[in-house]
């Protein structure tokens, strides 16, 4: 299920640092954003122990330091479209454990035209 997020994403999908990386690892550079889904964090963790990750490193700044983000590829459904995109989780959120984050090169809910409360399928890439 969909829901609105702390408006951070923003930021951080915009640093050089890690959009270089993103561009490398995937091939695209990020939405400056995140799409925030409620999951079932129990179902969502065991699903993806198994499954090979990318990780994107962490870096620091004269101001701070950034933490690494754990990445999944994944292929999202919603209205009928269908789109390759990132599921992540970084190592230092200020999210709960039931919220998880999709990357792509597109806003999601201009694409998918998504609100709040309105669901999509997230599946693993084969």
């Amino acid at each position: 299920t969909i829901i609105s997020g702390l408006g951070e994403g923003h930021y951080y999908m915009s640093l050089e640092e890690y959009v270089k990386q993103f561009e490398y690892i995937f091939g695209f550079a990020p939405y400056p954003g995140t799409l925030n889904i409620n999951a079932n964090p129990i179902e969502v963790k065991n699903l993806l122990l198994s499954q090979p990750k990318s990780f994107i490193k962490g870096f620091k700044t004269e101001e701070r330091s950034f933490g690494g983000i754990n990445c999944f590829d994944v292929r999202v459904n919603c209205n009928g479209k269908r789109e390759n995109a990132v599921l992540i989780f970084p190592e230092r959120s200020a999210h709960g454990k039931d919220i998880v984050e999709l990357v792509a090169p597109f806003s999601f809910r201009e694409r998918f035209n998504l609100d709040d409360g309105d669901e999509i399928e997230v599946r693993l890439r084969e």
